[in-house]
């Protein structure tokens, strides 16, 4: 019997252990009791900074930031999207004209596929689906 309230003890003990961390403390004590949310992902916060309530949809994903921090947010959401729009845009036209170069300038099926990228340009329409217009590849 006295084996077992050993063992009962020192279960206690180790299942309440607290780390020597006091902000790794916290954070898990948060997590348990439903206080933090996981980290959301790239995506949801991309989605949620092109939305007609984009400043509202932002805060519910972080209801601690400032007003100016979330407008920080959506415009660094919207930079974000534009450059890596414009990269994809980028490499549509570099990839070709690459193969084109290492055929000896013989393969132009590559050289045409470049110079249509190159020449051209989106047509955006404004609608709740213009998200999907974007070239991400993150």
């Amino acid at each position: 019997m006295h084996c077992v309230q050993k063992l009962q003890e020192a279960i206690e003990i180790l299942a309440n252990k607290t780390p020597f961390n006091l902000p790794d403390f916290a954070h898990q004590q948060a997590v348990a009791i439903g206080y933090y949310k996981s980290n959301p992902a790239l995506e949801t916060v991309l989605k949620a900074s092109t939305k007609k309530d984009a400043i509202a949809s932002l805060r519910q994903i972080n209801p601690h930031l400032s007003e100016d921090e979330v407008q920080e947010l959506q415009a660094a959401c919207i930079e974000l999207m534009v450059e890596e729009t414009h990269v994809q845009h980028l490499k549509r036209i570099s990839n070709p004209l690459k193969k084109w170069l290492e055929s000896g300038h013989t393969n132009q099926t590559e050289f045409v596929i470049a110079q249509d990228a190159l020449a051209e340009g989106r047509v955006y329409t404004i609608s709740p689906e213009n998200y999907s217009l974007l070239f991400l590849n993150i």
